[in-house]
């Protein structure tokens, strides 16, 4: 063994797992995300603390198990090894007590080892909820966040398409008409009662996601990846280490832009399109587009 073997590096001291807090009410999809992002059949395991696996029995009704989460539990999947979650309780209207738990935790993870620390905060907004951003929401993002970036995420984005789908045929549009209109008003709509609202906040997200059809066996969240991606572009190592966690992910979603190559119009949206997947190369491609572009069409031709 070597002399110097014992002697600690720079790199036995970096994390060898993201951890991420997700956060929101009861209703807006944790459970689903988690498993989109993670396994439809690993089971999660459960740790409190001290390390000590907690059984929940299977046959436990998901609402009964969720009242069980306390956000120092740790949870992980055989599949993700890469990614620790801590899970809140659904944050229903009213209690500022939770929020203040909340942010206590983050302090306190915010002060222990880079190991240890929280890396990622995952804040879900369901967009059929009567009052999606409420006190609680709004506390939160008026808050410190110790660093750590959040990425909000939007679930059922499909209500605000119905809503304004609604609209429209209410307003005398025909059937086709609403169609053809509705993303842009549904668009205009997002942005006026949900992001509008959180982006004048003094600590406001630093991306956000959203999903509709996340109940539906096609669907992913691709778009929740890429955004974790680029919201840790100033830590390379959990960048990558997220990046390798999330590997089958991002291979379903390349093998996707690979089978649509033959009907996009040109090499440059073949390019874009693969590149959109792997957002930390961006920089690469800015800082010398020369020999990123050569790179390019060597791969393209």
């Amino acid at each position: 063994m070597s002399s110097h073997s014992s002697v600690p590096t720079a790199r036995s001291f970096l994390p060898d797992r993201v951890r991420i807090l997700i956060i929101g009410k009861a209703n807006a999809g944790k459970t689903t995300i988690l498993k989109k992002i993670c396994s439809d059949t690993d089971v999660p395991i459960v740790r409190d603390g001290h390390g000590n696996i907690i059984d929940i029995p299977e046959s436990m009704n998901p609402t009964i198990a969720r009242g069980l989460h306390d956000i120092d539990h740790e949870i992980t999947y055989p599949s993700r090894s890469g990614l620790v979650f801590h899970d809140t309780r659904g944050l229903e209207a009213g209690p500022a007590s939770e929020i203040d738990a909340i942010l206590g935790f983050i302090e306190q993870r915010a002060r222990m080892e880079e190991k240890d620390a929280l890396h990622v905060i995952w804040y879900c907004v369901s967009c059929d909820d009567d009052r999606p951003l409420g006190p609680v929401e709004l506390q939160f993002f008026s808050k410190d966040k110790e660093g750590v970036p959040v990425i909000m995420v939007f679930t059922k984005y499909d209500a605000i398409e119905a809503k304004a789908y609604g609209d429209l045929r209410r307003m005398g549009c025909t059937r086709q008409a609403a169609r053809r209109e509705m993303p842009e008003l549904a668009e205009r709509m997002f942005q006026k009662y949900f992001m509008s609202r959180v982006n004048v906040m003094p600590y406001a997200p630093r991306a956000h996601a959203r999903f509709k059809d996340l109940d539906k066996g096609h669907s992913n969240c691709a778009e929740l990846t890429r955004q974790t991606i680029t919201a840790l572009d100033k830590h390379k190592h959990l960048q990558e280490l997220f990046i390798l966690a999330s590997k089958y992910e991002l291979e379903s979603r390349l093998m996707s832009v690979i089978y649509k190559m033959d009907i996009l119009p040109s090499k440059t949206e073949m390019a874009r399109s693969l590149l959109t997947w792997f957002p930390h190369m961006w920089a690469m491609v800015r800082s010398n587009m020369h020999v990123a572009r050569s790179h390019c069409c060597f791969v393209i031709e």
